[in-house]
Order: structure tokens, then sequence, then C-alpha cells
């Protein structure tokens, strides 16, 4: 945690795809295609530093989900990556020379922007481009044991077991991940 606050408050608009999402993505608990969706806003809460606001985050059970979630970081540390993010994203998708900006970062639908930037996390989580992530045992194919690297979608896991280990959490794990 005290390396994605380090990132994030040395975050520009300069660095990396990996370089910049990581962090913002283990510090925040949301899914890759929510931090990258420029439907999907952040705000701070007033009365609690470690908070912030989500709305937008669209469930496929429910209209459009808007909600308080506990960060690992201070909010001012998440806007500083958040705003560099933005910016990096923005200006990426209006160069009409790149290849990718054959749409418009607004047309792109949520699973588009998860095939857009869910390779360069990967593979900067297997290689440690960013930070180094724990390693854990999984049944491959052929049912033997095999060390396995995380996957972008385990870093919710692992915010998840954070904020259950550093929040006043009364209810059981399951229950506070899915709350936050």
């Amino acid at each position: 945690v005290k390396k994605a606050e380090d990132l994030l408050m040395s975050a520009s608009p300069a660095h990396s795809n990996p370089r910049l999402l990581l962090p913002l993505l283990l510090v925040s608990g949301r899914r890759l295609s929510e931090m990258t969706s420029p439907r999907v806003s952040y705000s701070p809460v007033a009365e609690h530093p470690y908070y912030c606001t989500v709305v937008g985050i669209l469930k496929k059970r429910q209209e459009a989900f808007t909600g308080r979630i506990p960060l690992l970081v201070p909010w001012t540390t998440f806007k500083v990556g958040l705003d560099a993010w933005r910016q990096k994203q923005r200006a990426e998708t209006t160069d009409k020379r790149r290849l990718r900006a054959k749409k418009s970062l607004d047309e792109l639908t949520n699973k588009e922007l998860k095939v857009r930037y869910d390779l360069p996390m990967t593979v900067a989580i297997q290689r440690n481009y960013v930070f180094t992530l724990p390693m854990y045992m999984r049944y491959n194919t052929n049912k033997e044991l095999t060390l396995q690297h995380c996957k972008v979608h385990d870093l919710r896991a692992i915010y998840a077991a954070y904020v259950f280990a550093l929040y006043d959490c009364d209810e059981s794990f399951n229950r506070a991940a899915m709350r936050a």
C-alpha cells in the first residue's frame, strides 16, 4: 500500500498505463473497466478523507451504482493518480494517428475498455513492472498444482483484505468485501 501511495503521489500523464492504473485499482478496489470508463466519476467525501463517492458504475443486476467506498490512501493522493490517468487517457484516445483511436473514448463499451487495457496490466503484474504482488497455487488444465501470478481482478481481493484489516468491519469478511 505504501508503494501504491508513493506511485500515486508521483503520478504523471507521461507514465505508462500500468504505472498509473495498477495503484489506482489496488487502492480503490474497482474493476479495470470501471477505472477506465469515462462514464464513472469519483468525488471526495467531505467528512472522511479516506472515502470517495463513486457514480456511474454499471452493475449487471441494477441501474447505475452510486455509493461511498473506502480507499487505502487519502482522497487527495488518489486524486493525483486519477487526474494523471484521465489526462493521459484523453490524450491517447484523441490522437488520431494512434491505431487505438478509431473510436472515441466515450463510444467505447466497458468490455472494449477492458480489452484495450487488460493485456498491458497483466504483463506488468507478471513481470513486476510496477510492484510485486503475491503468487498463489492453482490447478492448471492438467489438474496439477502450479504457481500462478495474480491477475488484474485479483487486486480487488487484495483490496478487500486490506479494507477488512484496516477498517472497522462488524461483519464477516465476505459481507465487508461486498459492501466495499
